[in-house]
């Protein structure tokens, strides 16, 4: 996974986002606390030529036991205390940076899941970013906004912290946001449905014919961030028709190397039945860092599936807290 944005070396021309050399705006005067004037970044990719306004200080705390490289880590949007005051700042010109300038892939989660890569950020959503930081330390981070010059990024972090649309709500008419659905056949369907949810509007259906041969036929959602040595619990609902088999969901821990160090079944069983949750609960592996999860028709008739939620029960060990706003006053002395 690249974690640096391309044209991260700030006050150098090398490496630019698609080739773009960047000139700071020397017709201005700039005028900011002397405690802050000299640790300002200038020259971050895309500003065309102008300055960025605004920033937010973000400070990562890493209490594991161990250095973390390029660890995602996620601080939500919002007003309140610790929160990235970001709402209502326009995607396009937010950039990411480490304490060097050193500019840093990041993307934005909206409050029901969405990637935002266009508009205003809404409350509620998450800054998610890759850490560098030692054990037991505290590293500090930047996001810059308010720059009306900026173009927009061209590459995302590929990272979710958390199960995202779990309760299948938000998509585009013909697939929920954020899950895939494996390929299918005459015999194994899968399907985006508004019949009887659990709850909302939508909830995914699967149908496997009498006779079809058992497959493990889902829908799925993967590269979910998972701290390794930490308890979860799963929870998820499932109903059935006429299952001969069994119904319910799954979920694989593990790391890069070995995408299944560990994997609970939540199995509703065979038969008929009408919703019910099933559970589970387990410590991830030291070595793990992600998980993938989806749900199961091992066998043949009909099962519906909702509301899927996954929580660490122990407390953060990699965790991003936010401080105020600081602002940049620009005042500009010729065109």
């Amino acid at each position: 996974m690249r974690t640096t944005a391309r044209g991260s070396n700030v006050g150098s021309d090398r490496g630019r986002l698609h080739g773009v050399v960047l000139a700071l705006g020397i017709a201005a005067l700039v005028h900011a606390a002397p405690a802050m004037a000299g640790s300002w970044h200038h020259g971050l990719c895309l500003g065309n030529g102008d300055l960025w306004r605004g920033r937010v200080p973000i400070d990562v705390r890493n209490d594991t036991s161990h250095e973390v490289k390029g660890r995602p880590v996620g601080v939500r949007v919002g007003r309140g205390s610790l929160q990235a005051d970001l709402v209502g700042v326009h995607v396009e010109a937010l950039r990411v940076c480490d304490d060097t300038g050193l500019e840093l892939l990041y993307n934005v989660i909206g409050p029901t899941g969405e990637e935002v890569h266009a508009g205003p950020i809404a409350e509620g959503s998450q800054l998610v970013m890759p850490a560098d930081c030692p054990a037991g330390g505290t590293v500090r981070y930047w996001a810059y906004f308010d720059n009306p010059s900026a173009w927009g990024v061209p590459d995302w972090l590929p990272a979710t912290l958390g199960v995202r649309n779990g309760g299948f709500e938000v998509g585009d008419g013909t697939e929920p946001l954020g899950w895939r659905s494996d390929t299918m056949d005459a015999l194994h369907r899968v399907a985006w449905v508004d019949e009887d949810p659990r709850s909302g509007r939508r909830c995914m259906r699967t149908m496997v014919d009498r006779g079809a041969p058992s497959t493990w036929v889902a829908t799925r959602q993967a590269e979910l961030t998972i701290t390794g040595g930490a308890r979860y619990v799963m929870r998820a609902w499932v109903k059935a028709r006429d299952v001969e088999g069994y119904a319910g969901w799954y979920i694989h821990v593990g790391n890069e190397k070995n995408f299944m160090l560990i994997a609970p079944m939540l199995s509703g069983g065979a038969g008929t039945y009408a919703w019910k949750e099933v559970v589970a609960e387990f410590t991830a592996p030291v070595e793990a860092d992600r998980a993938g999860l989806g749900t199961v028709l091992f066998g043949t008739g009909t099962a519906w599936f909702d509301d899927i939620s996954l929580e660490c029960l122990d407390p953060a060990r990699l965790s991003a807290k936010a401080g105020p706003r600081e602002a940049l006053q620009v005042t500009q002395l010729g065109a």
